[in-house]
Parts: structure tokens; sequence; C-alpha cells
């Protein structure tokens, strides 16, 4: 993927897995076609009706090119930037939670944001699940600040260290 689509990337990823509107993306390319170095593809994508969210997926993926976005790094490296924030007092928990449930769902369940998923769950209701929350949290965070890629993750990542943060 072109570094100059990485916003493009972003509104497309946010629509595709936490159900936000691909409009986002017409959005997005309107405030970049008039730029420098801003080129044909984006005026085309600025022009697309907003509310066909069908042509507007269908023209970022011709743009982003196909497999340059892996979804579960994009929401990795999404977690590890929320993480930040929630941890500096940027963001609350009740965001967060919300984010991490539409990405659990987004990517099909995966295992690897399960114990998290479950934990920001309970968190608004059940105090004692802080601890566990936060130190998940933090423990996903760092491997996917340092992961090139899910495979990379993946293989760092241990479910041992996950389901010691399930509250019991």
């Amino acid at each position: 993927m072109v570094k100059k689509y990485e916003g493009l990337l972003d509104a497309y990823m946010e629509a595709k897995l936490l159900g936000k509107e691909f409009s986002g993306c017409v959005d997005w390319a309107a405030g970049e076609a008039g730029k420098d170095g801003a080129d044909d593809a984006l005026a085309t994508l600025a022009a697309v009706d907003r509310n066909d969210g069908k042509a507007i997926r269908q023209k970022v993926e011709e743009l982003l090119g196909e497999g340059s976005a892996e979804d579960e790094l994009w929401a990795g490296r999404r977690i590890s930037d929320s993480a930040r924030r929630y941890f500096d007092g940027g963001e609350g928990a009740e965001i967060l939670a919300a984010e991490i449930a539409a990405l659990h769902s987004g990517l099909g369940s995966p295992d690897w944001l399960s114990t998290l998923r479950r934990n920001a769950e309970f968190l608004a209701d059940i105090p004692a699940y802080r601890d566990p929350f936060e130190a998940e949290l933090k423990y996903l965070a760092r491997l996917w600040s340092h992961a090139g890629s899910s495979a990379d993750f993946l293989g760092a990542y241990d479910y041992r260290i996950s389901d010691k943060h399930e509250l019991r």
C-alpha cells in the first residue's frame, strides 16, 4: 500500500471492522484530492456517491490493492494505539470496550482477542475486572506494537499469559 493512502486505509478499516460508514472514505479522499501530489484516483473516489457503500468499497479496494490490508494487523495496531490513549487518560473504558467488541466480531472472534473482549464487557459492571482488563490490554498492545504482521504476533502470543488475565 502506498503510504499516502494510510488515512484511507484507516477510514476503510473503521468501516469494515468497526461499523462506521464507508462515506468516511469519500470524505478522506475529498480532503486529499485538492492537495499537491494527489492523483486522479482520489478525485474519482471523492466523486463517488456517499450513500453507495458498495461502490465506495469497490473503489477503495482498487486503490489500496488486493491484500494490502491485513485486517488483524490493522486491528492490533488500533488496539495498541487505543491502549496508549486509555493509559494516558485520553480514552475511556466504555469507548474502548465498544471498539474491542466490534473488532472481535469484525475479525470473526479470534482467540487472541477473546480474553480482552470478555474483560472489557464485564468492566463496566464489575470493578474487579479492571486489573485483568488492563493487564491483558498491556500484553496485547505490547505484542502488536512490535509485530510486523499477524504471523509475527501469533508467533509471540502465548494463550497461557492471556489465561492468567481471566478473572475466576
